[in-house]
């Protein structure tokens, strides 16, 4: 199924789960940021840029046990934003008569 615009519907949520995971990569950017500035260390911007994919994975193998609800965090999240990128599911059901139907003429 296609939008009017000719782009599948599923590009649509496909697009939702890596924009919303993208964010949460990008809420656990200040870590590493801080934790290099305390090392006194330069920051390189390709290093951030290819830890921001791996950092809610990361994240969550790090802080085991409580990195589950992290991970379920995660997961309801990405969830959340696929549902709401969806199709509608639409019913259409008639056509319907509106009034009374007519009576037959009687005869007498």
């Amino acid at each position: 199924m296609t939008e009017g615009t000719g782009v599948p519907l599923a590009a649509y949520q496909i697009l939702a789960a890596v924009l919303t995971y993208g964010a949460v990569g990008l809420a656990y950017a200040p870590l590493i940021v801080m934790s290099a500035l305390a090392e006194q260390r330069a920051v390189h911007a390709i290093k951030v840029a290819i830890m921001i994919p791996l950092l809610p994975v990361l994240m969550v193998i790090g802080s085991m046990p409580s990195g589950i609800i992290t991970a379920l965090i995660i997961f309801f999240g990405i969830r959340q934003a696929m549902r709401m990128t969806a199709a509608p599911l639409l019913r259409i059901s008639g056509p319907f008569r509106i009034g009374a139907s007519p009576s037959a003429p009687t005869t007498a």
